[in-house]
């Protein structure tokens, strides 16, 4: 009986061997088991149905999902929604993962930079490149872009001194209508007054309920704010927190029963009529204000505005106001004759 086992043991060991040789044969001759053959059919079936998905079906299903989070997540949608469109347009056809190729994207961002900006075409650049690396990722494409960043101009960072924010103030102040149940014209200059003094972004903000104010203190959450990491609490001078409760909402502490994106128009309005107006001005260039003022007066921009990198801060400090009763170099450098 032992005798028997051993022999089916040895017999069984022989056969593992001449397995592993077989293989070791087949893998050294380029042969591959049919089952192998089988199942690379099967994913490249698959694989080659997935190259003619959509790419609005491809960040809907996919990349959407898997990549966009927190507070800023319906806004960045909405970004990629616009570049996909675009997209569509350049392409005459639905565009789907095939046509992420190096070709067609670097068309595609020459035909964008002979209409817009050189910031704009780098930016869905960008996120064109990070749904296509997401596609490799998941094995659906099988190279990786080669598109390597635009080198972009770096202009002069513009903020409102002191005389053009009491202007904006002004004009605030004669915003004619109803903002919900109170007066525009005490709505309006009670949420720049917050923004200035807070140095918040406009989306911030406005996602505040009532609760979050308690006397001056304005609490704002994580999840309210870019990135979603940090809850911050402000102080509010007394004048702006008497501003803010006066015009609560109930469910907003700024309420806004427009569309959403309503809200620039009538803030563009507004810096019209103060004589501010300007495309690239809006709700932000009240933080880069309250960053530049607090910088000449010698506090800490960065801590306000909350940024991990001072080299991002310095992107937000006009240098007419913070270089403000400082020295010029005509002032210092030896005069020369006339």
């Amino acid at each position: 009986s032992s005798g028997g086992d051993a022999n089916r043991q040895g017999l069984a060991d022989r056969n593992n061997r001449c397995n592993q040789i077989c293989k070791l044969r087949n893998l050294c001759l380029g042969e591959v088991a049919p089952w192998v053959k089988k199942r690379n059919e099967k994913e490249r079936r698959v694989q080659e149905a997935f190259k003619e998905m959509l790419l609005v079906a491809f960040f809907r299903d996919h990349y959407a999902p898997l990549r966009l989070r927190g507070a800023g997540a319906k806004r960045t949608a909405i970004l990629y929604a616009g570049m996909l469109r675009r997209f569509h347009e350049f392409t005459r056809t639905a565009p789907t993962l095939t046509d992420l190729t190096n070709e067609t994207v670097a068309r595609f961002l020459a035909h964008r930079a002979a209409r817009v900006g050189p910031h704009s075409v780098e930016r869905e650049r960008n996120q064109l490149l990070a749904m296509w690396r997401l596609a490799h990722q998941l094995r659906l494409i099988d190279e990786l872009p080669l598109i390597p960043p635009a080198t972009l101009p770096r202009k002069v960072p513009k903020a409102w001194t002191v005389p053009e924010l009491n202007r904006l103030l002004a004009a605030a102040a004669e915003q004619p209508g109803f903002v919900g149940r109170s007066r525009a014209a005490v709505w309006w200059p009670a949420l720049i007054h917050s923004l200035y003094e807070t140095a918040e972004r406009i989306g911030a903000i406005m996602a505040c309920r009532p609760g979050d104010l308690d006397g001056q203190y304005l609490s704002v959450a994580a999840e309210y704010r870019k990135g979603g990491k940090e809850s911050r609490v402000y102080t509010l001078s007394p004048q702006t927190a008497e501003r803010c409760c006066t015009i609560a909402g109930r469910e907003r502490l700024f309420e806004w029963h427009r569309c959403p994106t309503h809200l620039w128009g009538h803030f563009n309005a507004i810096t019209k009529r103060a004589g501010l107006y300007a495309p690239r001005l809006g709700f932000h260039t009240l933080r880069r204000s309250a960053a530049s003022h607090l910088k000449a007066a010698g506090g800490d921009p960065v801590a306000l505005l909350g940024h991990a990198d001072p080299r991002v801060t310095k992107r937000y400090l006009d240098p007419r106001i913070t270089e403000r009763g400082q020295p010029k170099p005509w002032e210092i450098l030896p005069r020369l004759d006339d």
